[in-house]
């Protein structure tokens, strides 16, 4: 029965070490040493010299070059901050233990003066970056715990269809750190749950750049998001890459023309940032919501039972969860009735607190009163008074406009000529 234990104590470990971010500090003309267990590979995630962070450095050298330093350049204090990515990744990425001298392994390093080189680091699992080429990888979603969040336990290797990883892992080449070969097109989809996305952050890539009477890359790295094209690249990068996701897949290809190439290739870490919209409680409506805000709000005559509010405002924590749980909204008319203390002090408490949107000004007791005879009544009685004044409006016009036909009409009658007075008129305009 021990022995049957003993492989998952140890692959539990494993794992716990692999979360431990290690940091690393040394003056530039000093020697670091990074070191892992024997089954761990070193995964720098960041790695930059600091010439502000210069103490108890550049004591050994008989003049301070950082005095030669032009003050009017030292505007800002990141002007003296350099990343030195690539030089640690050539001695340490992918390896179990390294030492290095910024001094000796970075050319720029003299002209930068006294400083200090710090470096981040995971220490990871070797044998868990060996993806084949075409594999779907799929992030496990963390579920919530009693007393911690724990993530979900990974399909074996064995399994057919997708690899699931917990919460988060990295790709690599064949051959990484020595070489990378090919000539073939290797593919890694990155999965993330629905409702989240895909961070891929590239700590390493080492691989050939355009030579010259060349006109574009012959191997090159690619990351896509459906047929959108996010990055194409060649050569080797001085700093680590971001690229976010907009929906919840990536793909990224390693194009290779070369048979074999001296170059270490490429290593990527991915997680999967973000909170799946929740499902709306009964009796409620989203209002706003994205992977890192939501808002709701509880339909008419209604509010949450904890807080007696009809709003409810959640964030994303940790990158996964939200802040809190959502209950059912509840109609105050049971509240009311129902003669609970809790809810009824909740519901009074809510409604005397200005900082948070209110279900009303009314109190308790007259908020039925209020809902089911005072609006209503002001309703129904405005739309009399509205529809009187259209009738007295419309009567008016009756009015105008028949006083208007009537004296038209009398005015006609005026105008006629009777026949004898036509026919005077032709007996005085006649000439003799």
């Amino acid at each position: 029965m021990m022995l049957r234990l003993l492989p998952i104590v140890v692959l539990s470990l494993a794992f716990v070490r692999s979360q431990e971010l290690r940091n690393a500090t040394a003056c530039s003309e000093e020697q670091m040493q990074l070191e892992c267990a024997e089954d761990e590979v070193i995964a720098v995630h960041n790695a930059y010299f600091d010439g502000n962070d210069s103490h108890g450095c550049g004591m050994m050298l008989p003049i301070n070059i950082t005095s030669f330093i032009d003050n009017r350049v030292v505007v800002n204090a990141e002007i003296r901050r350099f990343s030195v990515q690539s030089t640690v990744n050539k001695r340490c990425g992918g390896v179990n233990t390294c030492t290095l001298m910024l001094n000796q392994d970075e050319p720029q390093a003299e002209n930068w003066g006294n400083g200090k080189l710090h470096v981040q680091y995971y220490c990871i699992d070797g044998k868990s970056v060996r993806y084949s080429c075409g594999s779907v990888i799929e992030i496990a979603m963390p579920e919530k715990g009693d007393a911690k969040d724990v993530l979900r336990a990974a399909r074996p290797r064995w399994y057919p269809g997708p690899v699931t990883v917990s919460g988060y892992g990295y790709v690599r080449n064949k051959g990484y750190p020595e070489y990378y070969r090919g000539v073939h097109d290797c593919t890694w989809t990155i999965r993330a749950p629905q409702g989240r996305r895909v961070l891929l952050t590239l700590l390493d890539l080492s691989i050939r750049s355009v030579l010259h009477g060349e006109a574009a890359c012959k191997d090159f790295l690619s990351v896509t998001e459906g047929s959108r094209l996010l990055m194409n690249k060649c050569g080797e990068i001085e700093e680590p890459i971001v690229i976010e996701s907009s929906d919840n897949e990536l793909n990224v290809t390693l194009s290779v023309k070369s048979e074999f190439y001296g170059k270490r290739g490429l290593l990527a870490h991915f997680t999967a940032v973000g909170c799946p919209i929740p499902k709306h409680p009964k009796q409620s409506y989203l209002v706003h919501g994205n992977t890192s805000h939501a808002e709701f709000m509880c339909c008419d005559d209604h509010v949450f039972p904890d807080t007696g509010l009809r709003f409810k405002h959640l964030t994303c924590q940790q990158g996964y969860r939200w802040s809190e749980d959502l209950p059912d909204c509840v109609e105050i008319k049971h509240i009311v009735g129902g003669g609970n203390s809790t809810l009824l002090h909740i519901l009074r408490r809510a409604q005397q607190n200005v900082t948070e949107p209110k279900v009303g000004e009314l109190t308790i007791d007259d908020y039925s009163l209020a809902y089911d005879f005072i609006i209503p009544s002001s309703i129904i009685a405005g739309l009399i008074v509205g529809n009187i004044l259209i009738a007295i409006a419309l009567m008016r016009c009756r009015r105008n406009r028949k006083r208007q036909d009537d004296e038209a009409a009398s005015a006609s009658v005026k105008e006629i000529p009777g026949p004898n007075s036509s026919q005077s008129g032709q007996q005085l305009g006649t000439p003799v």
